[in-house]
């Protein structure tokens, strides 16, 4: 924050990756032996609360783009999964957040 002289700055990782590799990176990191544990963490320094999750990406792609918005659902039922593998406390606000960082009609459409 003084650094910076910002109270909200954002980074992302772009996570072209499986849950198990980005869920090192998301708070205060877990590996595969700490998922389900909400107190395990590799250890106590917070990085990223969030990045492009490709697979949400194109849950959120295949919905707007091809207008199937059951894809939509891919969202829920992904994350509550995912939740169990990834630590997403945020010491600063002394809350739960999950950043996901979405873009669409660049390169990529």
């Amino acid at each position: 924050k003084h650094a910076l002289q910002k109270s909200n700055f954002g980074i992302f990782g772009e996570f072209f990756v499986e849950t198990g590799r980005y869920a090192s990176m998301m708070g205060r990191g877990k590996d595969y032996t700490m998922y389900g544990k909400s107190d395990s963490f590799i250890d106590q320094i917070s990085t990223m609360n969030g990045g492009i999750v490709y697979p949400y990406y194109w849950y959120y792609f295949t919905a707007m783009v091809y207008k199937l918005p059951e894809y939509a659902d891919g969202w829920k039922l992904a994350y509550q999964e995912e939740a169990l593998q990834i630590d997403t406390f945020n010491p600063a606000t002394q809350q739960k957040e999950y950043t996901q960082w979405t873009f669409c009609n660049n390169h990529d459409n």
